[in-house]
């Protein structure tokens, strides 16, 4: 069946039967279709669907006109669309024609990351490596960004799952829920921090919120816990300037200004021999969008190698959409992680 075929059924459906759109908009989004002219109606459809409207033929049309007049008049309206509403005889399969058009999205996606990776693959002096993890990266975000859960599932079942997450705590020798951050009383107040738990430092500036974030994920590090640390301020020298005077016993002002002696020098070689089994992992990044952030954690995670992650700071990440919605972006980041 052509995709062009999909894509006009299952409009066609949604108008036929208004429950439809409930399953279908958690699937899809106007990029998703092949013709531009069909994610323009899909996107009408649900800007009326999510203002609490019941979309029909006429408002649709209403609401593509004022989302873009000269477009609406060169596609010649919803004209084409209504003459196969007479076609459609089937319309609860609009889950299934919303599958389809995502099979073949995805499929495109694809096409085209594996396009680019080929020509880059040709270019002299590529690094492999760096075309591996870029494609890893690339295949995680689009399979988390478009995955199709049930997220509501039977009481039972959820205490089905809780008691399994217990009996696999109690199988292991290390808790692989509870970490300790090495402040007793941040510890015996709320127990430790617990996985899928977001911890947010506040405070004014120089007040130092880095120096504790760092505090407690060098102690989690050296319980074995896999530490990512994104920096979107200092850079690796100014992050190992701060472990060297705080754990080797360096002084901060010589590090920074000069004058180091031959002592220090032994002082930090012996710290950083001692930090090659420790997994702490950092990287100073300008900038990062919130999308590559959550696909580079799924990665690691994946790998086994994340257990902390360290943001530095929250307010510098790149915003999904507009300002001001950062925060929000962030609780989102963990649900989903």
């Amino acid at each position: 069946m052509e995709k062009n075929v999909i894509e006009r059924a299952l409009l066609c459906s949604l108008f036929l039967d208004q429950v439809a759109i409930l399953e279908v908009v958690g699937l899809l989004r106007p990029e998703m279709f092949s013709d531009p002219d069909h994610g323009f109606i899909y996107e009408a459809f649900t800007d009326l669907f999510n203002r609490n409207k019941r979309p029909d033929l006429i408002l649709v049309e209403e609401e593509m006109k004022k989302k873009d007049p000269e477009r609406y008049v060169k596609m010649g309206g919803m004209a084409y669309l209504s003459d196969g509403m007479e076609t459609v005889r089937l319309e609860h399969n609009a889950v299934e024609y919303a599958r389809e058009i995502l099979h073949h999205y995805l499929l495109g996606c694809m096409h085209k990351l594996f396009v680019q990776k080929a020509s880059e693959c040709l270019q002299y002096g590529m690094d492999y490596l760096k075309v591996i993890e870029d494609c890893e990266r690339d295949l995680l975000r689009l399979r988390v960004d478009n995955s199709e859960s049930d997220s509501l599932l039977p009481l039972s079942e959820v205490m089905k799952l809780s008691i399994d997450d217990h009996l696999d705590r109690m199988s292991r020798k290390d808790d692989s829920v509870r970490m300790l951050t090495g402040i007793n009383g941040l510890d015996g107040l709320t127990g430790g921090l617990y996985r899928k738990e977001v911890l947010v430092l506040g405070g004014l500036p120089s007040d130092g919120k880095t120096a504790l974030a760092m505090f407690m994920a060098m102690n989690m590090a050296r319980q074995g816990k896999h530490v990512l640390h994104f920096s979107f301020e200092m850079t690796g020298e100014q992050t190992a300037a701060r472990f060297f005077a705080g754990y080797a016993g360096v002084e901060a002002a010589r590090l920074r200004i000069g004058g180091l002696r031959e002592g220090d020098i032994d002082r930090m070689r012996r710290y950083a021999a001692g930090m090659e089994k420790t997994p702490y992992y950092f990287t100073n990044v300008s900038s990062m969008s919130l999308d590559a952030l959550r696909a580079e954690i799924m990665l690691r995670s994946r790998k086994g190698e994340c257990d902390v992650v360290v943001i530095d700071y929250l307010h510098t990440l790149a915003p999904l959409t507009k300002k001001g919605e950062t925060q929000e972006s962030v609780i989102r980041l963990r649900l989903r992680y």
